[in-house]
């Protein structure tokens, strides 16, 4: 059992090696302390804050206009209850519009901007944080911190969303 539990090792230990580590993440891993912090900030926390902050922004433009449209149809539908008093003869456009706003309301809520604008936005938030922390490190075990708590974050992020949408 020893014999076969040392042989899977040393398998594990040449594919880790040889096949699973790209030629590019050699050499950032050979890079001195500052050299790996500017990539990593460069290539990871950047390309995150960018893309939360890109999706908050966006998530807050759809809520602000689905936010509107419910606005203008209960404003279209209290003007055609207004012009019924004056005018009982015309069709009843209210309950047709009332439904429509009502629709307008769930599906913002169903697409949860809101609260996506908001998650989005804290996730930034940390991001940039722990950018600026990075930034100044100057030991190895701190960056190697920073580094485990930025992934924690964006990790602790995606997880919500998948749990979320695997129904």
């Amino acid at each position: 059992m020893i014999q076969s539990f040392d042989a899977f090792r040393v398998k594990t230990e040449l594919l880790t090696e040889s096949h699973l580590i790209p030629d590019t993440m050699r050499t950032v891993r050979s890079l001195p302390l500052e050299g790996r912090k500017d990539v990593y900030l460069r290539e990871r926390v950047q390309n995150q804050l960018v893309w939360y902050a890109s999706k908050s922004e966006e998530n807050n433009r759809k809520a602000t206009l689905w936010y509107w449209i419910t606005l203008g149809v209960q404003t279209i539908a209290a003007l055609f209850a207004l012009i019924q008093i004056a005018m009982p003869d015309l069709p009843d456009f209210v309950a047709f519009l009332t439904i429509i706003a009502i629709a307008c309301t769930a599906w913002n809520q169903l697409r949860q901007h809101q609260e996506l604008t908001k998650t989005y936005d804290l996730v930034a938030h940390d991001l940039l944080l722990l950018k600026e922390r990075i930034r100044i490190a100057d030991q190895e075990d701190v960056l190697g911190g920073l580094v485990k708590d930025t992934e924690e974050t964006i990790s602790r992020e995606h997880t919500l969303w998948a749990a979320k949408h695997a129904h």
